[in-house]
């Protein structure tokens, strides 16, 4: 009886790795995304803080230089909190890279899957048809014996 061997299992095997390790790069990447967003929703937290002592303390009254301090911390939150965001929009883009290589290697996965089934299936018909050959040569010697010796059995 013969072994069935699948000829591409070293390729189905570096796709196991990649696919492992693409896993772990979208993770990562994904974290990394979280992480921005919670910097950034942290600091517009801290902007509207920001803003709401600036109305009370407009009320209350405040001179010109207290005014421009708030002005330039309100403004260095707003540049900080553009700098996230555009660092958010990267990260992004490379989850979603991260995604697209995941992906492509399920492609690759499914394909290799499928091309296993048909070899295999392929095996199994091969299998069937020297079995069946063995059937019918094994029939053929007992006829050839029967006829030899002059006994019918039919």
């Amino acid at each position: 009886m013969a072994v069935f061997k699948f000829k591409l299992l070293p390729y189905q095997r570096l796709l196991q790795h990649q696919k492992e390790a693409a896993e772990l790069e979208l993770s990562l990447k994904l974290a990394r995304v979280r992480e921005v967003r919670g910097m950034l929703m942290m600091l517009e937290k801290e902007q509207e803080a920001l803003n709401d002592n600036l109305g009370q303390r407009l009320k209350t009254g405040m001179n010109s230089e207290e005014y421009r301090m708030w002005v330039n911390r309100i403004e260095s939150l707003e540049q900080e909190a553009s700098k996230l965001e555009e660092m958010l929009r990267e990260r992004e883009i490379e989850a979603e890279k991260a995604k697209k290589r995941l992906l492509d290697i399920h492609i690759k996965e499914r394909l290799v899957e499928r091309l296993r089934e048909r070899s295999f299936k392929a095996f199994q018909m091969e299998e069937a048809k020297r079995y069946q050959a063995e059937l019918d040569d094994l029939a053929n010697s007992i006829k050839s014996i029967w006829s030899s010796t002059g006994e019918s059995h039919y």
